[in-house]
């Protein structure tokens, strides 16, 4: 039986290494989408004390150790100010840094994870989700395609020189 919860701060250092080893994978099968140390220990502590840190659990895997993770806020980046969404503004949750741990991944650990996120964003009447997804992540982006996300337009984060896809739900 699994568990989604919200992560606490002991657990920081091992989420990390999921976000840690996520990145690697990627880049190792050549997606750059999170580079240097992104996301760093710092964002996964602030992330869990903000209480938007959502963790994917299975007693029966890792000895119940969080094995996949959701961010999921209000947070709008600031390069999502010349996307053309459709949903308005004000009404809106932003899903960041969903990670599963490479050994986990392929198990539906991350449609999990985001039928949370949308069930949580229906519950609290939110009006859509939004997120970004990296261009040279096909993967992802068909995963996200599939569950019905339309692509808004693209924005550049610092440092990359590729886009990132910008994606919304609407309820």
């Amino acid at each position: 039986m699994f568990e989604i919860k919200l992560c606490n701060i002991n657990e920081a250092e091992d989420i990390f290494k999921i976000y840690d080893d996520c990145r690697k994978a990627m880049q190792s099968a050549g997606i750059f989408q999170w580079q240097n140390d992104y996301p760093t220990l710092e964002t996964v502590i602030q992330d869990i004390e903000s209480n938007n840190l959502y963790g994917y659990y299975e007693e029966e895997i890792e000895d119940g150790k969080c094995i996949g993770a959701i961010s999921i806020n209000t947070h709008q980046d600031e390069e999502y100010k010349g996307i053309d969404w459709k949903g308005p503004d004000e009404n809106v949750i932003v899903i960041h840094r969903l990670a599963v741990n490479p050994e986990f991944q392929a198990k539906g650990i991350a449609r999990l994870l985001m039928d949370f996120a949308e069930d949580l964003a229906r519950k609290e009447n939110y009006s859509a989700i939004r997120l970004d997804s990296y261009s040279q992540n096909k993967r992802a982006l068909k995963f996200y395609e599939n569950r019905g996300y339309q692509k808004r337009g693209e924005c550049f984060f610092a440092g990359r020189d590729k886009p990132f896809h910008c994606l919304e739900l609407i309820f």
